[in-house]
């Protein structure tokens, strides 16, 4: 597990792989950009707060900034290819860096094949009304999830090293 001060006391210390593999399949650059980005990271965007059992866990907070293009979820730009099999890694504090271990990213790997195209639009099937989300816009979601979660489980485990 490393000599991370991080991992004292926090039970949940092997779900870091779990959130950078969420954050690097959305491109989800509000967290930890990607290395070589400009902007800078959103350390408040990671709560170490107590779960139902009142174990001391990381949470991956504000997720606003997930698959959109320039802040739009613009259905002709969500889903290119360059988005799909882009290889940055995003969400990957220098601390967690210790953590990313290949069991780990195995284990989230697993987790994140077990979402195909018709477990994901059951999801976004779940959006309020009131966000008015087109038809055409949850499908470009729908198919950028469904095709960068096939790049990345296939090229994940590469990008990291």
């Amino acid at each position: 597990m490393g000599d991370n001060k991080l991992s004292k006391g926090i039970a949940n210390i092997d779900d870091i792989c779990g959130m950078v593999l969420l954050d690097t399949w959305t491109l989800n650059w509000d967290r930890r950009p990607p290395e070589g980005d400009s902007r800078k990271p959103a350390y408040d965007n990671v709560l170490l707060a107590p779960d139902e059992h009142n174990d001391r866990c990381l949470w991956a907070i504000d997720h606003g900034e997930c698959i959109s293009v320039a802040r739009e979820l613009n259905p002709s730009q969500v889903a290119k290819i360059d988005r799909i099999k882009k290889e940055d890694i995003y969400g990957c504090f220098d601390g967690f860096k210790p953590y990313m271990n290949k069991a780990g990213v195995e284990k989230h790997l697993r987790r994140l094949s077990a979402l195909d195209g018709r477990a994901v639009a059951r999801i976004l099937s779940g959006l309020p009304d009131d966000w008015e989300v087109e038809t055409r816009t949850l499908d470009a979601v729908r198919d950028f999830l469904v095709m960068r979660g096939d790049f990345l489980r296939a090229n994940f485990c590469t990008l990291l090293t």
